[in-house]
């Protein structure tokens, strides 16, 4: 047995022992099949070297060879063994796409996830300095509003003296020269 540019190859002579036949029937053979033998038979130094699918393709001359049972066996052995691999790789293929698409969900939702957090953190900074800017105007217009009842009440007691002063050059304008303290007395008087 040699490997032949990575293929496992038998000399002729090893492969017709270990069927039980001559060295000439695999030769007869071989060239009365060429065509299909094609690149599965190489030459080294003279001697012949066949390949798996020769082995496998070869008419043996009796159909009861126990070694063509067990090539026929083994073959299907191989088919089936072939078939579940098949399958499991498909299997396998599948599951990988899947985890694939799973693992690119994840990266995604993670990266919306804290663009969220940042846009959150960054409105909640916003949502500070407004409330701080409420409470500074809120205390500004606490502020006027003190001023502007202070300025009312200073109005009232202006309005108040004014009225008191147009009675009192009412008065004078009246009686000129009578009684003119006796009357600017009774006004500065509180009244009841």
């Amino acid at each position: 047995m040699m490997e032949i540019k990575g293929i496992m190859h038998k000399s002729v002579k090893e492969y017709a022992e270990e069927i039980g036949c001559s060295v000439s029937y695999i030769h007869r053979q071989l060239k009365k099949r060429a065509d299909l033998f094609k690149g599965h038979v190489i030459t080294i130094k003279g001697v012949k070297y066949i390949d798996d699918f020769v082995t496998r393709n070869i008419v043996l001359k009796n159909d009861n060879n126990p070694f063509r049972a067990r090539i026929t066996e083994l073959e299907k052995a191989l088919e089936d063994k072939t078939a579940e691999a098949d399958k499991y790789r498909k299997l396998y293929e599948a599951e990988s796409d899947e985890c694939r698409r799973r693992t690119n969900k994840n990266k995604r939702l993670e990266e919306e996830k804290n663009n969220l957090t940042v846009t959150i953190e960054s409105d909640q900074a916003i949502i500070n300095e407004l409330k701080a800017s409420v409470a500074d105007h809120t205390a500004k217009e606490d502020k006027l509003i003190a001023e502007i009842e202070e300025l009312t009440a200073k109005l009232v007691t202006l309005d108040s003296l004014d009225n008191k002063l147009n009675e009192l050059f009412g008065v004078f304008a009246d009686k000129a020269a009578s009684g003119v303290m006796k009357k600017i007395g009774s006004l500065m008087k509180p009244r009841e």
